[in-house]
């Protein structure tokens, strides 16, 4: 092919030498054509090697034919598999949300168990606690214990004079406006009240001398205080009682009768 380009190029190098601007490209064109006659080795040898893989690509046809074979086989059976594993896809779905509703159920169980843990701690403190209560208790029951003989017998029971039962019972049973023999008395400090100043009633609260009439109520005696000392419980009761320091502050709000 070379040859044939080297003909076709001489009658037409011959008309372009007649004129100057086409003698570069003449030139040109020579330089390329022995460029050219340079590259027909290398040429050649990539003919060689073209057939030598036009050889191999047929050997590689020829060999594509079972692999697509064994490739739509292989096909075949990844359907299948697919096919089974469509169903196990689903039943793996199923486990794992009921994974995680076991795991939450664990966190759950894990929270409440730290809950008791802490319940049982707590309840553990208070059992030290109500022991050295129960202690405190058993002390202060064993004093009760001993003050209540004492205590029975200054409340006594209705029917036993003075003794706070009985006295309440007397008073219960003898009201002083229902008694006949008190209207009298009654009547008496009605009237002693009624004499009294005007201006000296304004002045603070009216001052009653009626002890004398009092007296003839006939109430009930109440019981005598002995000598010995009161049971520790109502020692305890009466220090627990408000100390009033001076009486006229109670009185100071008092408001005179108009």
């Amino acid at each position: 092919r070379v040859g044939q380009i080297n003909a076709s190029l001489t009658p037409i190098n011959s008309k372009l030498n007649a004129v100057p601007v086409l003698a570069k490209v003449s030139d040109s064109a020579n330089q390329i054509r022995d460029a050219a006659g340079n590259l027909s080795p290398t040429i050649g040898r990539i003919a060689d090697s073209a057939g030598t893989i036009d050889t191999s690509l047929k050997q590689v046809n020829d060999a594509v034919g079972p692999i697509n074979k064994s490739a739509k086989a292989i096909n075949a059976s990844v359907v299948t598999i697919n096919n089974s594993v469509r169903p196990i896809n689903v039943g793996l779905a199923n486990v794992v949300g009921l994974t995680r509703t076991i795991n939450g159920s664990v966190h759950s169980i894990n929270d409440e168990l730290t809950g008791t843990l802490n319940q049982a701690l707590l309840a553990k403190g208070r059992v030290v606690l109500i022991n050295d209560e129960a202690a405190d208790v058993i002390l202060s029951a064993r004093g009760i214990k001993g003050d209540t003989g004492s205590i029975s017998a200054i409340v006594g029971v209705a029917g036993i004079p003075r003794t706070i039962n009985g006295n309440a019972f007397g008073i219960e049973t003898s009201p002083l406006l229902l008694r006949l023999g008190n209207a009298g008395v009654m009547r008496e400090m009605a009237a002693a009240s009624a004499r009294q100043d005007p201006a000296a009633a304004q002045a603070g609260i009216p001052a009653l001398d009626l002890l004398p009439q009092i007296s003839a109520l006939g109430l009930p005696e109440l019981p005598a205080l002995t000598g010995g000392p009161l049971p520790s419980t109502l020692t305890s009761l009466l220090q627990q009682l408000p100390v009033l320091g001076d009486t006229g502050d109670l009185l100071s709000g008092v408001v005179a009768p108009k």
